[in-house]
């Protein structure tokens, strides 16, 4: 009876071990559908890679400078109809003042590839974004991101000094741009028509 007994317990402990293998192998070898959108198609391919960037790599979808993918490489995937956009970069000239700077971007607006290029605009600084039209004139091909910086300003409200920045052309403009109302007895030092200029100091006084 021993050994039958021993024959037994052993199968048992064999089929438990077997089926829990299996379990673990199938849930960590799961094949999930992976849309993939890229280069103006989109390709839908079943997938047991684990990650955004493995998939990549088995595909053979090579990302240049510049490129976005969403979601990022490292993301696992880890269900059905799982979607990876990838957007392609252009090259883009920039030009903040005098410094003109050439990178390669795949943001959707023009303040994220000020931002992307390192450049740390304000919030009040107007950044314009347009197609370079003539390559000769411009030197640059795919986009032109142009940055007008605004002016430093040294507001003291009501004796509460405040820094700020503008594109304002004149105090009064500055007042309403900041959405600053004078009331009964206010003053502003310079007056509402004096000329902004970067760093000056504008009163406002009770």
């Amino acid at each position: 009876m021993v050994p039958v007994i021993t024959i037994g317990v052993l199968l048992l402990i064999t089929g438990v071990a077997g089926f829990i293998f299996r379990g673990k192998l199938t849930n960590h070898s799961s094949v999930y559908v992976v849309i993939v959108s890229h280069d103006g198609a989109e390709q839908t391919v079943p997938s047991r890679e684990p990650t955004v960037g493995t998939l990549l790599a088995k595909l053979h979808i090579t990302l240049n400078q510049g490129d976005v993918v969403e979601p990022s490489l490292p993301t696992h995937i880890n269900q059905d109809k799982f979607r990876v956009n990838i957007y392609r970069a252009v090259p883009v000239a920039i030009n903040d003042g005098t410094q003109r700077t050439f990178t390669f971007s795949a943001a959707k607006t023009p303040r994220a590839i000020a931002v992307q290029a390192g450049l740390k605009p304000y919030p009040e600084d107007l950044i314009t974004r347009a197609p370079a039209n003539d390559y000769l004139s411009e030197g640059a091909i795919g986009e032109t991101v142009n940055i007008k910086r605004s002016v430093p300003i040294g507001l003291i409200l009501y004796g509460t000094p405040v820094v700020t920045r503008s594109h304002s052309d004149t105090v009064g403009q500055l007042l309403k741009e900041k959405h600053i109302v004078l009331r009964n007895g206010d003053t502003v030092q310079p007056s509402a028509d004096t000329p902004v200029t970067a760093n000056q100091q504008i009163f406002i006084l009770h």
